[in-house]
This record gives C-alpha cells, structure tokens and sequence, in this order.
C-alpha cells in the first residue's frame, strides 16, 4: 500500500516559479518534508537544475541536499520535475534517472511530481501528475493517495506568477555560477509569497 502524499502551497510554488523562470529548460528539484507512518507530508522544495546536468552534478547537489535537511529535522521525500517541451508526456530518461538517485537517498516511499503545463489555467484545481516508485518504475500515483493543501492550491500562487516573483528564485545551477545565492531556502521567495 502505497503512501499517502499532502502537498502544501509552499513547495508547489517553488516548483511552478522555477518552471517559469527556465520555460524552455527542463527543470528539476528535491522535495522535502516529514514522513509520519504512511503520510508524507511535502513542505518545501528545493530547486537544483535548469539544464541537462551531469551525475558529479547530481551528487554534490544531493549532498548537499541531504546535509541541509539533517540541519532542518527534513528530510527527502520526493523529486518535481517540467519537461522540456510541452509535446514529452511523462517521465523522461533523463529525469527518471535523477529521480532513481532521489529515491535511493530517500528513507521511504517518494513521490515525483511532473508538471502538466496544460493544467496551468484558472479552472484547473492542480498542475502536476503524481507518480510513485513501484517495481522498478514510476507509476501514477492513485488520486486518494495524493492531497494538495489547501484543495485550491493554485489559485494564489497565480498573482506571483504574474508579478514575476519567479525572478528571484535560484536553483544549484545558479549557485555554482554564484556560490552567495540561497538556493536551498529561497528564503526571497518565501518572504515575498508570504505563505
């Protein structure tokens, strides 16, 4: 029996702000949260590329990942992932692959969150796809085992895609070019959202 996902406002922001800010990119993250029992609950999100990265990348990125997370009490409970064309349907190679790496550091059950750009309007309740690891793969997850907080998760994080709040967020990518920016908290981010 698979887990049961609760996905706050904080970390699908996170994710569709860096879906925006690299919208011709593939991007990738780490999600994090805490783990009670069968219920996972996601809270945050860490942004690490907007390219195709290389798996020297992958591990550093991931240990730091890691490093942070015992610092916070955290710890990793998923992978988010936007394609690079809105034509690719599901998990790509290249992605599934950096989730695999996600899902063996993870101590549990882990959830992939792909972005379905074409849910990205006002009457869609969320924009992702739930996938869990199950017998070698990435399967859907089952609707009841995934819950988005509140039920109306995209509504106010629109504004901000707008006001392109998006702007400030960085991910490992960026960091490497400037080690000074806060790519683990995005802590810009979260004063600006405000949720």
């Amino acid at each position: 029996m698979p887990s049961t996902f609760t996905l706050s406002q904080l970390p699908y922001a996170k994710l569709l702000f860096h879906a925006a800010k690299y919208a011709v990119n593939p991007v990738c993250g780490v999600l994090v949260g805490s783990r009670n029992g069968r219920n996972v609950a996601i809270t945050d999100a860490i942004p690490l590329f907007h390219s195709h990265p290389l798996a020297p990348s992958v591990e550093i990125a991931l240990h730091q990942v890691d490093i942070y997370c015992s610092s916070t009490g955290q710890s990793i409970v998923g992978f988010y992932c936007a394609n690079e064309s809105t034509a690719e349907q599901g998990v790509v190679p290249a992605m599934a692959k950096i989730a695999a790496k996600v899902e063996e550091s993870a101590s549990g059950d882990t959830v992939l969150l792909l972005l379905d750009p074409t849910k990205l309007t006002a009457n869609s309740a969320i924009a992702v796809v739930p996938y869990t690891y199950s017998s070698g793969s990435w399967k859907v997850l089952q609707p009841n085992n995934f819950v988005p907080q509140p039920a109306d998760i995209q509504t106010p994080i629109a504004p901000h895609i707008k006001d392109r709040t998006y702007e400030q967020l960085y991910d490992f990518d960026n960091h490497l070019d400037n080690v000074r920016l806060d790519w683990l908290k995005n802590a810009e981010i979260v004063q600006a959202i405000k949720l």
